[in-house]
Order: C-alpha cells, then sequence, then structure tokens
C-alpha cells in the first residue's frame, strides 16, 4: 500500500492572472508526481495589495507570505505601482509581523526546496 504524503500549505498573493495559473499549474505538477515528498496547496489569489490578504486571512502561528509581482516597464505608472506595493509591505510589516512575513518575488522562478 502506498505511504500517504504529508499535506503543506503555502500562501501567495500574485498581481495577475498569468502567475496565478503558474503556480496552479506548479501544485498540479508536484502533486502528481510520483516522488514528491508532499502534497501542496498553493493558496494564491489574485490581490494587488498584499497588505489587505494578511489583514484578512486567519491563521494561527507565524506564516509566509510570498507576494509574486513583476517591474512591468520603466513607464512612470508601473514604476509608480511596483514601488507602492514595496512601500506598501514595508509600511506594514512591524505592525502584522508577529503573524506574517512578507518575501517578494521579482521573478516567477521559484524554488520550493521542501517539497
Amino acid at each position: 500500500m502506498a505511504k500517504m504524503k504529508e499535506y503543506r500549505k503555502y500562501y501567495f498573493t500574485v498581481e495577475g492572472e498569468t502567475e496565478q495559473w503558474y503556480l496552479q499549474w506548479l501544485q498540479n505538477q508536484i502533486n502528481t508526481e510520483p516522488a514528491s515528498t508532499y502534497k501542496v496547496t498553493l493558496d494564491c489569489p489574485k490581490q494587488k495589495d498584499p497588505v489587505k490578504r494578511a489583514k484578512t486571512l486567519i491563521v494561527t502561528g507565524k506564516t509566509d507570505i510570498t507576494h509574486i509581482f513583476d517591474y512591468e516597464s520603466d513607464e512612470d505608472v508601473h514604476t509608480t505601482q511596483f514601488q507602492t506595493a514595496l512601500d506598501r509591505m514595508k509600511d506594514e510589516f512591524d505592525a502584522i509581523s508577529f503573524l506574517h512575513t512578507f518575501k517578494s518575488e521579482f521573478y516567477l522562478t521559484m524554488i520550493l526546496s521542501d517539497i
């Protein structure tokens, strides 16, 4: 009889559909891989403001939330959006750091080393 895999849940916020589709694809790849150590859920709603998501997430203990967003271009609208997201996370970090840790990923390359 096959050994049941341990369950792990990872929390993300993503800026757009492309990032969300990637994480859903990655979850499927991990969960269908016979050699994977864990069965995972990559909780990844579209949310441009990760602080808003962190404040509505109900979890016990410390939780890491990875916000995936990209730097679109050097146009004013894109640089402002990018900087606003960084500033918002920085401004709110101290207030909610006891429950949540933010990690900003600038590329869609992720390594989930314990999976």
